[in-house]
């Protein structure tokens, strides 16, 4: 299990390198770590765009469309 010192390292690290990139795009899948990956990357970037990827699928169990537009309200 991690503790939160080692999980607010790995948040900086993140971080800088969202900076140090740039510019990215995030492939969304609708899990956790897709999602704070493109709430960190829209907070790096000063107009807050990010370009953010998903497909839909017909069966609503597996569609992340729901969990994208939350996120991207997030943002």
């Amino acid at each position: 299990m991690y503790g939160m010192d080692d999980m607010h390292g790995k948040m900086e690290r993140l971080k800088t390198l969202l900076k140090e990139y740039g510019s990215v795009a995030v492939a969304f899948s609708g899990g956790v770590d897709s999602a704070v990956t493109a709430i960190l990357a829209a907070q790096q970037y000063s107009n807050g765009e990010l370009p953010l990827f998903t497909i839909g699928f017909a069966e609503e169990k597996y569609d992340v469309n729901k969990v994208n537009l939350t996120i991207r309200k997030t943002m």
